[in-house]
């Protein structure tokens, strides 16, 4: 009889634990289902904050605080879909192999949807046309020059600019392209004068040339329009849900309202 009720015991025992341990299981399950979930309503942007009107700092001494067009488009956006936004501040070069890596969900940087980007990433429909420009220090006649020998050009690494400069260069022999990360580096170094110029999308050009009265002159560079759209991973499900999105901000009029408090027109500028 004592013997029956050990086994009894130990069988009461062993039954109880395995209980417990499923139901530990089960919990761990059910938090993992909830971070997921969680993780599924925060949609993280990739961008490059020193695109002014795209995305720049208020200010340069604070550094959380980024504003601009494409800000407050992905805010928009993010607001229609039901998700949290989370900026993350990248060099421009970086963003295609963060969005292939899965580091972020989508990039808004004043991309342009180039055939061979379209090659890594999927891009929405363009959500603003525009044209480069050459940034140059006022009253430089750099442009009219005829021979370009020591002369130097910069641009932004692995931006479009950067692959029309290339073309650009390769009809006036001697030009030499300067490739730096930041646009604001860019800038410093023409108001150094140790560049002679910078191929630049117009907007932040003329952002630039807003901000600094008096110091630099545009010239058009003809023959070269680009459309700005927003990148995501191959086969991202997201595309068609900004496609949604943009689609009605657009029939709404936030997207004109959006591009007349952030450009206006650039001869008003």
């Amino acid at each position: 009889m004592e013997k029956m009720m050990t086994l009894k015991t130990f069988l009461f025992t062993y039954l109880f634990r395995m209980m417990c341990a499923c139901l530990v299981l089960l919990n761990s399950g059910c938090d993992e289902k909830q971070s997921a979930s969680n993780r599924r309503n925060i949609l993280i942007m990739g961008t490059s904050g020193d695109l002014p009107p795209f995305e720049f700092y208020k200010t340069a001494e604070n550094k959380n605080q980024m504003v601009g067009f494409d800000i407050e488009l992905a805010e928009r956006i993010s607001q229609y879909l039901g998700r949290e936004l989370q900026v993350k501040d990248i060099d421009f070069s970086a963003i295609i192999p963060a969005l292939q890596a899965g580091r972020i969900d989508f990039a808004m940087a004043g991309i342009t949807a180039s055939k061979e980007r379209k090659k890594t990433v999927d891009f929405s429909p363009v959500y603003y046309v525009t044209a480069n420009v050459l940034l140059t220090i006022e009253k430089s006649d750099f442009y009219k020059m005829k021979d370009f020998k020591g002369k130097k050009i910069a641009v932004q690494l692995g931006s479009t600019q950067e692959q029309f400069a290339r073309f650009w260069t390769s009809q006036k022999p001697g030009l030499e392209i300067i490739a730096l990360n930041r646009i604001g580096d860019i800038v410093q170094e023409l108001k150094a004068k140790r560049i002679d110029g910078a191929i630049l999308e117009e907007s932040t050009a003329y952002a630039y040339v807003r901000n600094n009265p008096n110091t630099f002159d545009i010239t058009q560079l003809e023959s070269h329009q680009g459309g700005m759209a927003i990148a995501f991973p191959k086969n991202s499900p997201l595309v068609k849900e900004f496609e949604r999105a943009l689609q009605h901000l657009r029939d709404i009029g936030y997207v004109d309202k959006l591009v007349e408090k952030w450009f206006g027109a650039p001869d008003r500028l």
